[in-house]
């Protein structure tokens, strides 16, 4: 046990120190496997500013997450849904969730997370515009070169430290050798198990763009470009028309529901008219002895 904890101790540093070097010169110092504590979420700009300043060169092929979000207003909710996936599938993207809210007799609303090559964004952006009238659209880029290439170097150093310490435990002369090495392997491998995920992760956001989609059923398109009173007047309708659609199914409601209106009033009478008889009959009672004891009474 003397003997392996020394070759423990190099080994971890050993592999461990390359990894270090390779992280970015900006970055927090952090202990090893505390990937997500680290600053590496900079813009393209940032990390230019930096690579001039006398900071290590950056790989010149960058590694870009780009996402965006689209509010788009349309009179035609199903045709434009099924424009949308049309356009999806010709970007060759996919459907991650939708969620729809309202229903045929009102104006729907319905948020899509797609998925798009981030080659084809800006196509797939531009088509989707002409779904109707674009009332929010923004696009965003975060530069994550730093952090893949501090998790790939942190898979190569822990890949070799795995490969050697299996090794070790081959060439272990005691029990206790053996558990020491396999208690050591057993973390790497589960360090060695995140950070690839981690990577992998990161490769599937790069490659393919995350892009939210709002679509709103509205009565009368609003233009930016119309000017402030456009605007109102578009908005004054589109509630006016909304008041409306609330109107009509609040009396397609009562009028539905108007037998059962009709079938408690006939229930709500029937108590009325036996508890009224009811009371009538003991005024009669009270009445009748009232006049017996006074009849009683004048005989006496």
């Amino acid at each position: 046990m003397k003997r392996i904890l020394p070759l423990l101790l190099a080994l971890g540093l050993l592999l461990v120190f390359p990894a270090s070097c390779a992280a970015s010169a900006d970055n927090e110092r952090r202990a090893p496997g505390n990937l997500y504590e680290s600053d590496a979420f900079k813009t393209a700009e940032t990390a230019d500013a930096a690579a001039t300043d006398g900071s290590p060169q950056l790989p010149a092929d960058r590694r870009i997450i780009r996402d965006a979000e689209l509010t788009v207003e349309t009179k035609t909710f199903d045709d434009a849904l099924t424009a949308l996936d049309k356009q999806v599938a010709a970007a060759g993207g996919y459907l991650e969730s939708v969620d729809t809210a309202g229903d045929p007799d009102d104006y729907r609303e319905a948020e899509l997370t797609v998925r798009i090559p981030a080659d084809k964004l800006d196509d797939f952006l531009s088509a989707a515009e002409g779904l109707g009238s674009v009332t929010r659209k923004t696009v965003s880029a975060r530069d994550v070169t730093e952090e893949y290439v501090d998790v790939e170097s942190r898979i190569a150093a822990m890949t070799a430290e795995r490969d050697a310490l299996t090794e070790l435990m081959r060439s272990a002369a005691s029990l206790t050798e053996v558990l020491e090495v396999r208690d050591r392997l057993t973390q790497v491998i589960a360090d060695l198990e995140s950070y690839q995920a981690r990577l992998k992760s990161l490769d599937s956001r790069i490659a393919y763009s995350t892009v939210t989609v709002t679509l709103r059923e509205v009565e009368l398109i609003s233009s930016s470009e119309g000017g402030f009173w456009e605007e109102v007047g578009a908005g004054f309708v589109n509630n006016l028309a909304r008041l409306g659609k609330a109107l009509r199914g609040f009396a397609v409601w009562f009028l539905g529901a108007l037998p059962w209106f009709v079938f408690f009033a006939l229930i709500g009478l029937a108590v009325f008219l036996i508890i009224r008889g009811s009371v009538r009959r003991r005024r009669r009672r009270r009445q009748k002895a009232k006049e017996n004891t006074a009849k009683e009474q004048s005989h006496e």
